[in-house]
């Protein structure tokens, strides 16, 4: 068949101008993100999200570590509160944020008054602040508190074609997150010390969508690898916890 001259030439251009069109800028992919998990007043509207479940921790051999693995229970509540208490069956580890205060204590549970407790340096409280900071963003909002976006480009995981967005804290305190270019799912994350985090399975509460269970990996200081599971089996949005639920037990201080 022959084509007009005039036909050819648009289609011998069509290459040069698919190139030139912009690639989906961090925005959209936030944006897409975020329709995925709920719409804009669902998400909004969400002041602290209260999770309960477990927490398993594997070693290299795949066998389950007791000392780290047990009962979990994490609190986040706007603006900038945390609590996060995992209990074994020999202890109970608890940390803490106030906003600018971030503490851990860990207690003996055979001899109660065998306890410790420490402020966190400054590079724990600032990971604590951003990890706070992105369980209640919901991908937005970056900007405010002095960090950025950044596109990474797209890859493929487990079959699926993904963009990846860095939330940049700051530049030894990034996220990386690889969001289903087609659905907006989040795929994978990336936290700053190197760790991977893939979610599973899917809980709607007050219109949101939460995981069921998040999986990660990673190595110890020797180098060998672990695996953590966690499994929540109640997530509860818009309890208002008071303020000393948050705050350090300065009686215990060091």
């Amino acid at each position: 068949m022959k084509f007009p001259s005039k036909l050819l030439l648009v289609l011998g251009l069509l290459p040069a101008l698919v190139s030139a069109l912009p690639a989906a800028s961090a925005d959209a992919v936030i944006a897409r993100a975020r329709a995925y998990l709920g719409s804009d007043k669902s998400l909004e509207a969400i002041r602290s999200i209260h999770y309960v479940g477990t927490i398993e921790l594997r070693d290299d051999r795949g066998k389950i570590v007791p000392e780290a693995s047990g009962t979990l229970e994490m609190i986040v509540q706007q603006p900038a509160q945390h609590l996060n208490i995992r209990t074994t069956d020999r202890m109970r580890e608890t940390v803490g944020l106030d906003d600018l205060s971030g503490w851990q204590q860990v207690e003996t549970l055979q001899a109660p008054l065998q306890r410790g407790m420490v402020i966190l340096p400054p590079a724990q409280l600032r990971r604590l602040q951003a990890v706070t900071f992105e369980n209640l963003a919901f991908y937005r909002g970056i900007e405010a508190r002095g960090g950025r976006l950044e596109l990474r480009g797209e890859s493929t995981i487990d079959g699926k074609t993904v963009v990846a967005v860095a939330f940049v804290h700051s530049p030894d305190l990034v996220f990386v997150r690889y969001f289903d270019k087609a659905t907006g799912r989040l795929i994978m994350s990336e936290d700053p010390v190197g760790g991977q985090v893939r979610e599973e399975g899917e809980v709607v509460v007050n219109g949101v969508r939460f995981p069921q269970r998040m999986r990660s990996a990673g190595r110890t200081q020797d180098g060998k690898p672990y695996t953590v599971t966690i499994s929540f089996e109640k997530i509860t949005v818009n309890e208002t916890f008071p303020d000393e639920r948050f705050a350090a037990p300065l009686s215990s201080a060091k």
